[in-house]
Protein backbone atom coordinates (compact mmCIF):
# COMPACT_ATOMS: atom_id res chain seq x y z
CA UNK A 1 0.00 0.00 0.00
CA UNK A 2 1.18 2.90 -0.90
CA UNK A 3 1.57 5.45 2.16
CA UNK A 4 1.04 9.09 1.32
CA UNK A 5 1.90 12.42 3.18
CA UNK A 6 -2.16 12.92 3.72
CA UNK A 7 -2.37 9.58 4.87
CA UNK A 8 0.50 10.53 7.48
CA UNK A 9 -0.89 13.80 8.87
CA UNK A 10 -4.58 12.22 8.97
CA UNK A 11 -3.17 9.40 11.25
CA UNK A 12 -0.87 12.20 13.22
CA UNK A 13 -3.72 14.08 13.87
CA UNK A 14 -5.72 11.15 15.09
CA UNK A 15 -3.05 9.39 17.36
CA UNK A 16 -3.35 13.46 18.97
CA UNK A 17 -6.54 13.50 19.51
CA UNK A 18 -6.50 10.04 21.08
CA UNK A 19 -3.77 11.32 23.54
CA UNK A 20 -5.88 14.44 24.40
CA UNK A 21 -8.58 12.61 24.98
CA UNK A 22 -6.96 9.97 27.64
CA UNK A 23 -5.03 13.23 29.25
CA UNK A 24 -8.52 15.21 29.47
CA UNK A 25 -10.09 11.88 31.09
CA UNK A 26 -6.99 11.70 33.85
CA UNK A 27 -7.05 15.87 34.73
CA UNK A 28 -10.65 14.78 35.49
CA UNK A 29 -10.31 11.81 37.57
CA UNK A 30 -7.57 13.79 39.51
CA UNK A 31 -9.70 16.73 39.35
CA UNK A 32 -12.78 15.34 40.90
CA UNK A 33 -11.13 12.49 42.76
CA UNK A 34 -13.43 9.93 41.03
CA UNK A 35 -12.59 7.02 38.85
CA UNK A 36 -16.29 7.14 37.39
CA UNK A 37 -17.76 10.65 36.33
CA UNK A 38 -19.94 9.62 33.57
CA UNK A 39 -22.04 6.58 33.23
CA UNK A 40 -20.04 5.75 30.13
CA UNK A 41 -16.62 5.45 32.09
CA UNK A 42 -18.33 2.27 33.58
CA UNK A 43 -21.49 1.22 33.49
CA UNK A 44 -21.51 -1.95 35.63
CA UNK A 45 -19.77 0.09 38.26
CA UNK A 46 -22.64 3.03 37.79
CA UNK A 47 -25.14 0.12 38.86
CA UNK A 48 -23.19 -0.73 41.72
CA UNK A 49 -22.36 2.98 42.94
CA UNK A 50 -26.34 3.84 42.73
CA UNK A 51 -26.98 1.01 44.94
CA UNK A 52 -24.86 1.58 47.37
CA UNK A 53 -25.82 5.33 47.38
CA UNK A 54 -28.86 4.59 48.12
CA UNK A 55 -28.59 2.28 50.72
CA UNK A 56 -26.68 5.12 52.26
CA UNK A 57 -29.23 7.74 51.78
CA UNK A 58 -31.54 4.41 53.71
CA UNK A 59 -28.98 4.22 56.46
CA UNK A 60 -28.67 7.73 57.00
CA UNK A 61 -32.58 8.19 57.76
CA UNK A 62 -32.51 5.36 60.36
CA UNK A 63 -29.42 7.32 61.84
CA UNK A 64 -31.16 10.83 61.90
CA UNK A 65 -34.55 9.29 63.68
CA UNK A 66 -32.29 7.44 66.02
CA UNK A 67 -30.49 10.79 67.26
CA UNK A 68 -33.83 12.39 67.83
CA UNK A 69 -35.03 8.90 69.62
CA UNK A 70 -31.30 9.07 71.80
CA UNK A 71 -32.34 12.71 72.54
CA UNK A 72 -35.86 12.48 73.44
CA UNK A 73 -35.13 9.55 75.43
CA UNK A 74 -31.97 11.47 77.36
CA UNK A 75 -34.11 14.23 77.88
CA UNK A 76 -36.95 11.89 79.59
CA UNK A 77 -34.22 10.20 82.00
CA UNK A 78 -33.31 13.69 83.04
CA UNK A 79 -36.71 14.93 83.40
CA UNK A 80 -37.83 11.54 85.42
CA UNK A 81 -34.54 12.04 87.54
CA UNK A 82 -36.15 15.03 88.43
CA UNK A 83 -39.09 13.74 89.33
CA UNK A 84 -37.14 11.02 91.67
CA UNK A 85 -35.53 14.06 93.72
CA UNK A 86 -38.29 15.49 94.40
CA UNK A 87 -40.37 12.57 95.67
CA UNK A 88 -37.16 11.80 97.85
CA UNK A 89 -37.17 15.20 98.97
CA UNK A 90 -41.31 14.30 99.90
CA UNK A 91 -40.34 11.43 101.76
CA UNK A 92 -38.28 12.71 104.11
CA UNK A 93 -40.48 15.24 105.04
CA UNK A 94 -43.01 12.89 105.79
CA UNK A 95 -40.35 11.03 107.61
CA UNK A 96 -39.52 13.95 109.32
CA UNK A 97 -43.19 15.19 109.90
CA UNK A 98 -44.17 11.62 111.08
CA UNK A 99 -41.89 12.20 114.42
CA UNK A 100 -44.39 13.06 117.34
CA UNK A 101 -41.64 15.59 119.04
CA UNK A 102 -42.72 17.95 116.19
CA UNK A 103 -45.41 19.92 117.37
CA UNK A 104 -48.35 21.98 115.20
CA UNK A 105 -46.18 24.67 114.19
CA UNK A 106 -42.79 22.77 113.14
CA UNK A 107 -45.60 20.67 110.93
CA UNK A 108 -46.55 24.08 109.37
CA UNK A 109 -43.47 25.21 108.45
CA UNK A 110 -42.77 21.50 106.36
CA UNK A 111 -45.92 22.30 104.76
CA UNK A 112 -45.02 24.82 103.58
CA UNK A 113 -41.87 23.11 101.56
CA UNK A 114 -44.43 20.38 100.28
CA UNK A 115 -46.60 22.68 98.45
CA UNK A 116 -43.43 24.07 96.83
CA UNK A 117 -42.56 20.29 95.90
CA UNK A 118 -45.96 19.99 94.45
CA UNK A 119 -45.71 23.33 91.96
CA UNK A 120 -42.47 21.51 91.13
CA UNK A 121 -43.99 18.16 90.28
CA UNK A 122 -46.51 19.78 88.09
CA UNK A 123 -43.96 21.58 86.06
CA UNK A 124 -41.47 18.56 86.01
CA UNK A 125 -45.22 17.01 84.63
CA UNK A 126 -45.29 19.34 81.72
CA UNK A 127 -42.26 19.15 80.62
CA UNK A 128 -41.82 20.23 77.10
CA UNK A 129 -38.68 19.15 74.48
CA UNK A 130 -38.25 21.01 71.59
CA UNK A 131 -41.47 22.05 72.21
CA UNK A 132 -43.59 19.12 73.03
CA UNK A 133 -45.03 17.77 76.02
CA UNK A 134 -43.10 14.71 76.62
CA UNK A 135 -45.55 13.01 79.17
CA UNK A 136 -48.75 13.77 77.15
CA UNK A 137 -48.51 10.18 75.08
CA UNK A 138 -49.23 12.07 71.19
CA UNK A 139 -50.87 15.54 72.23
CA UNK A 140 -47.48 16.33 72.57
CA UNK A 141 -49.15 20.14 72.00
CA UNK A 142 -51.38 19.65 75.05
CA UNK A 143 -50.58 20.18 78.60
CA UNK A 144 -51.07 17.39 80.26
CA UNK A 145 -51.12 18.99 83.53
CA UNK A 146 -53.26 22.56 84.88
CA UNK A 147 -51.65 23.31 87.86
CA UNK A 148 -54.26 24.25 90.68
CA UNK A 149 -51.94 26.56 92.14
CA UNK A 150 -52.83 24.44 95.54
CA UNK A 151 -52.18 20.81 96.58
CA UNK A 152 -55.54 20.90 97.76
CA UNK A 153 -57.30 19.40 94.48
CA UNK A 154 -54.77 17.39 92.63
CA UNK A 155 -58.08 15.60 91.45
CA UNK A 156 -58.50 18.70 88.36
CA UNK A 157 -54.39 17.97 87.34
CA UNK A 158 -55.73 15.81 84.44
CA UNK A 159 -57.78 17.52 81.96
CA UNK A 160 -55.79 16.75 79.17
CA UNK A 161 -54.38 13.42 79.19
CA UNK A 162 -53.44 10.34 76.32
CA UNK A 163 -51.37 7.33 76.72
CA UNK A 164 -50.29 6.32 73.01
CA UNK A 165 -46.65 5.99 72.49
CA UNK A 166 -44.51 8.04 69.87
CA UNK A 167 -42.68 5.31 68.59
CA UNK A 168 -39.86 6.17 65.81
CA UNK A 169 -38.25 3.90 63.34
CA UNK A 170 -34.43 3.68 63.54
CA UNK A 171 -33.41 0.16 61.34
CA UNK A 172 -35.53 -1.91 59.24
CA UNK A 173 -38.70 -3.14 60.80
CA UNK A 174 -37.52 -1.63 63.97
CA UNK A 175 -39.70 0.63 65.81
CA UNK A 176 -38.53 2.07 69.26
CA UNK A 177 -41.03 4.01 71.57
CA UNK A 178 -39.76 6.82 73.03
CA UNK A 179 -42.22 8.39 75.46
CA UNK A 180 -43.29 7.11 78.68
CA UNK A 181 -46.82 8.36 79.53
CA UNK A 182 -47.67 10.80 82.88
CA UNK A 183 -49.86 7.55 84.46
CA UNK A 184 -46.35 5.28 84.17
CA UNK A 185 -44.75 8.14 86.21
CA UNK A 186 -47.04 10.04 88.23
CA UNK A 187 -49.72 7.51 88.83
CA UNK A 188 -53.06 7.57 87.26
CA UNK A 189 -55.17 9.41 88.30
CA UNK A 190 -57.36 6.51 90.39
CA UNK A 191 -54.30 5.17 91.91
CA UNK A 192 -54.16 5.80 95.53
CA UNK A 193 -49.81 6.09 95.21
CA UNK A 194 -50.28 8.79 92.51
CA UNK A 195 -47.71 11.40 93.11
CA UNK A 196 -50.16 14.43 93.47
CA UNK A 197 -52.34 12.78 95.41
CA UNK A 198 -49.98 11.21 97.94
CA UNK A 199 -48.46 15.29 98.52
CA UNK A 200 -51.68 16.54 98.73
CA UNK A 201 -51.80 13.85 101.52
CA UNK A 202 -48.88 14.47 103.31
CA UNK A 203 -49.54 18.48 102.94
CA UNK A 204 -52.71 18.07 104.40
CA UNK A 205 -51.66 16.19 107.45
CA UNK A 206 -49.34 18.28 107.99
CA UNK A 207 -51.63 21.24 107.90
CA UNK A 208 -54.15 19.66 110.22
CA UNK A 209 -51.15 17.99 112.20
CA UNK A 210 -52.33 14.24 111.91
CA UNK A 211 -49.05 12.23 112.06
CA UNK A 212 -51.54 9.14 111.08
CA UNK A 213 -52.89 10.94 107.42
CA UNK A 214 -48.45 11.74 107.28
CA UNK A 215 -47.59 8.09 107.72
CA UNK A 216 -50.32 6.91 105.03
CA UNK A 217 -48.91 10.01 102.64
CA UNK A 218 -45.42 8.03 103.11
CA UNK A 219 -45.92 4.59 102.49
CA UNK A 220 -47.84 6.18 99.15
CA UNK A 221 -44.63 8.42 98.31
CA UNK A 222 -42.26 5.09 99.07
CA UNK A 223 -44.42 3.39 96.71
CA UNK A 224 -44.44 5.35 94.02
CA UNK A 225 -41.12 6.37 94.15
CA UNK A 226 -40.46 2.57 93.43
CA UNK A 227 -42.95 2.97 90.29
CA UNK A 228 -40.57 5.84 89.05
CA UNK A 229 -37.42 4.28 89.81
CA UNK A 230 -38.92 1.53 87.62
CA UNK A 231 -39.89 3.99 84.72
CA UNK A 232 -36.77 5.60 85.21
CA UNK A 233 -34.81 1.96 84.25
CA UNK A 234 -36.99 1.69 81.22
CA UNK A 235 -36.48 4.70 79.74
CA UNK A 236 -32.78 4.01 80.38
CA UNK A 237 -33.03 0.31 78.61
CA UNK A 238 -34.74 2.06 75.67
CA UNK A 239 -31.50 4.34 75.63
CA UNK A 240 -29.60 1.71 75.69
CA UNK A 241 -30.61 0.14 72.56
CA UNK A 242 -31.34 3.21 71.15
CA UNK A 243 -27.06 3.73 71.24
CA UNK A 244 -26.63 0.05 69.89
CA UNK A 245 -28.39 0.48 66.92
CA UNK A 246 -26.64 3.60 66.19
CA UNK A 247 -23.49 2.22 66.63
CA UNK A 248 -24.88 -0.56 64.04
CA UNK A 249 -26.14 1.93 61.73
CA UNK A 250 -22.50 3.60 61.88
CA UNK A 251 -20.69 0.10 61.24
CA UNK A 252 -23.18 0.00 58.38
CA UNK A 253 -22.66 3.19 57.08
CA UNK A 254 -18.96 3.02 56.92
CA UNK A 255 -18.98 -0.60 55.32
CA UNK A 256 -21.10 1.13 53.12
CA UNK A 257 -18.97 4.08 52.25
CA UNK A 258 -15.54 1.90 51.54
CA UNK A 259 -17.45 0.05 49.10
CA UNK A 260 -18.59 2.78 47.25
CA UNK A 261 -15.33 4.57 47.48
CA UNK A 262 -13.97 1.20 46.20
CA UNK A 263 -16.21 1.37 43.03
CA UNK A 264 -16.03 5.27 41.95
CA UNK A 265 -12.95 6.41 43.10
CA UNK A 266 -9.83 7.14 41.53
CA UNK A 267 -6.92 5.95 42.53
CA UNK A 268 -4.68 9.06 42.62
CA UNK A 269 -0.97 7.59 42.75
CA UNK A 270 -1.92 5.44 39.78
CA UNK A 271 -3.78 8.01 37.87
CA UNK A 272 -0.75 10.89 38.78
CA UNK A 273 1.47 8.20 37.08
CA UNK A 274 -0.85 7.35 33.94
CA UNK A 275 -1.14 11.21 33.32
CA UNK A 276 2.41 11.66 33.29
CA UNK A 277 2.89 8.87 30.75
CA UNK A 278 -0.13 10.15 28.92
CA UNK A 279 2.34 13.51 28.54
CA UNK A 280 5.18 11.85 27.30
CA UNK A 281 3.40 9.97 24.99
CA UNK A 282 1.99 13.14 23.46
CA UNK A 283 4.83 14.83 23.88
CA UNK A 284 6.86 12.35 21.18
CA UNK A 285 3.99 12.59 19.26
CA UNK A 286 4.66 16.05 18.64
CA UNK A 287 7.83 15.61 17.90
CA UNK A 288 7.15 13.10 15.16
CA UNK A 289 4.62 15.34 13.94
CA UNK A 290 6.68 17.85 13.76
CA UNK A 291 9.35 15.69 11.87
CA UNK A 292 6.37 14.49 9.72
CA UNK A 293 5.66 18.42 8.39
CA UNK A 294 8.41 19.39 8.06
CA UNK A 295 9.95 18.36 4.54
CA UNK A 296 9.13 20.74 1.89
CA UNK A 297 10.12 20.72 -1.96
CA UNK A 298 13.33 21.74 -1.02
CA UNK A 299 13.95 18.91 1.38
CA UNK A 300 13.60 16.57 -1.35
CA UNK A 301 15.14 18.05 -3.61
CA UNK A 302 18.57 18.10 -1.88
Amino acid sequence: MRVTQSMMNLQMLQNLSNSNERMMNLQNMLASGKRINTPSDDPVGVNYALRYRAQLNHLNQFKTNADAAANVLDFTDSTIGQVTDVLQRARELAVQGANDSLNSGDRQVIAKEVEQLFHQLVQLGNAQFNGKYIFNGQKTDVKPFSDPGSPTDPTNLWANFDTRSIDYLVSDGVTISVNITADNVFGANSDADNAFTALNQLYTGLQNNDTSTIQNALDNISTRLDKVLAARADIGARSNRVNLIEQRLNDMNTNYQKLLSSVEDADIAKTITDLKTAENVQQASLAVGARILVPTLVDFLK
